[in-house]
């Protein structure tokens, strides 16, 4: 199986780096804004097996019409020679013409651009449908089509308003480019990439099948993988979370508060430590959450703070009815809220399978010895489960050519979670049940074997209850 080589061409800025970076599953091929390619690239695409695609980018046609025009002079010259040449041949007797001329860098750069069409299996041409098709944009698919290689026409950000996506489509039929497929370069759907294989299976049929097959069975089991990783991540978060402890020495002025400080601090690391954990789970660096703004001390990480009173307000009545405890009055939500400006020592109704108005305090406090001991009940990780749940799905639709944060916000578990009753009642039961065992919960040495058989447990619930 060889692989198949696609350049990606069009004008400056219309998107082709990001159409590589989405395919390749490569951040690492995000250019800074304002910036464009100033060189060809090659970048693999595998598939099961080894490499399906070579992508090649390529920089932007800006002097697509003096290049035609030079192509129009050629091909008269060869004819009153009476000689009998493709516009194939005649476009590489310019390129190599042009570079024995010493010419503008300018002017190597497009031509460099052109001579990786040239060399392709098939061409991606890329248009950014907000502009309208200007004749030297004509040129440019002319010139494409010159090299007597298919040409896709991927149209980009058809999903913004007020597009010229019809005149597009119009000028690719006039031009012989019956092969269209719109892309949007950064949201990740599995149909609008299907689509596109299918263009090029269309535009290479002799060759493609075979390969594209293999793209996407890697395709499908790479998302198969990342979803199990990052259920992973988020047991693993839930787990650490029940087993976190504050402490502060008992002679300490305001001890209990140093110790819910203590726990605050330690909940809101290892939730930025879950979140960057299900990123790296999906392929991406993990460093994509970004801090937005709130009313939380500025050394918190995340945007909606675990600890900020509004997001409890949000984040209150979506656990009543995830955790089947319903619909929560707005009194009841500001009477459970009403202290949390100050820490946890507040009261709130989030159990898994608790009647509404019951309530629990957030935060228990002991005394083992001459250390005051802060701990989280159980159930306070149904806030961290809806919120890592809001960042794994983020991941889920994201392509590697975003370059836009994401932002955890305070949203609830998806509707799918509060119709799996046993499994939600089966998470609540091994939450309570770790936050219990003195091998779970930091009161005794816990082995690597009953840390995985307990976090084995927590994923199959997990996945039963997100499934």
């Amino acid at each position: 199986m060889s692989a198949l080589r696609l350049s990606v061409v069009g004008h400056l800025n219309t998107g082709k780096t990001s159409l590589v970076a989405a395919l390749s599953r490569r951040s690492d091929l995000k250019i800074a804004e304002g910036r464009t390619t100033t060189r060809v690239q090659e970048v693999p695409v595998l598939g099961d097996g080894g490499a399906a695609l070579t992508l090649v980018d390529t920089p932007g046609f800006e002097l697509a019409s003096e290049i035609r025009e030079r192509l129009e002079r050629t091909r008269a010259a060869a004819r009153d020679v009476g000689r009998s040449v493709s516009d194939l041949e005649l476009l590489r007797e310019l390129i190599a013409k042009a570079r024995a001329d010493s010419p503008e860098p300018e002017l190597v750069v497009n031509l460099d651009a052109l001579e990786a069409a040239c060399e392709a299996d098939a061409i991606l041409y890329v248009v950014d449908v907000m502009e309208p098709p200007l004749e030297r944009l004509r040129d440019e698919v002319a010139l494409l089509t010159a090299t007597a290689r298919p040409v896709i026409g991927v149209l980009n950000r058809t999903a913004e308003r007020d597009t010229h996506e019809e005149a597009w489509r119009e000028v690719f039929r006039e031009e012989r480019v019956p092969l269209q497929v719109a892309f949007n370069f950064w949201v990740a759907d599995d149909a609008t990439e299907d689509e596109l294989l299918s263009k090029i299976q269309a535009a290479l049929p002799k060759r493609s099948a075979e390969t594209l097959r293999a793209l996407r069975g890697r395709w499908a089991s790479e998302a198969a993988r990342h979803r199990s990783a990052a259920i992973r991540a988020i047991a693993e978060l839930l787990l650490d979370a029940v087993a976190l402890r504050g402490r502060a020495p008992k002679s300490e002025p305001e001890a209990e508060t140093a110790a819910r400080e203590d726990l605050m601090r330690l909940l809101r690391e290892r939730e930025a430590e879950g979140l960057a954990a299900i990123g790296r789970a999906h392929g991406f660096s993990g460093e994509e959450v970004e801090a937005g703004e709130s009313a939380a001390p500025q050394d918190e990480i995340l945007s909606n703070d675990l600890f900020d009173p509004a997001t409890w307000k949000r984040e209150v009545p979506g656990l009543l009815k995830l955790t089947g405890g319903g619909a929560a009055t707005g009194a009841l939500v500001d009477a459970f809220v009403g202290g949390l400006s100050i820490g946890l020592g507040a009261l709130i109704g989030a159990a898994a399978g608790l009647v509404a108005g019951i309530t629990r305090r957030v935060v228990s406090v002991q005394r083992r010895g001459d250390i005051i001991e802060a701990a989280v009940h159980p159930d306070f990780a149904w806030v961290l489960l809806a919120r890592a749940l809001s960042c794994h799905a983020e991941y889920s639709k994201r392509t590697h050519a975003s370059r836009a944060k994401i932002e955890v916000g305070a949203a609830a578990p998806p509707r799918e979670a509060a119709e799996s009753e046993k499994a939600r009642e089966k998470l609540g039961e091994l939450l309570r049940a770790a936050a219990r065992d003195p091998k779970l919960n930091g009161e005794a040495e816990l082995s690597a074997r009953r840390r995985n058989e307990t976090l084995d447990e927590l994923k199959r619930e997990l996945d039963a209850l997100v499934a």
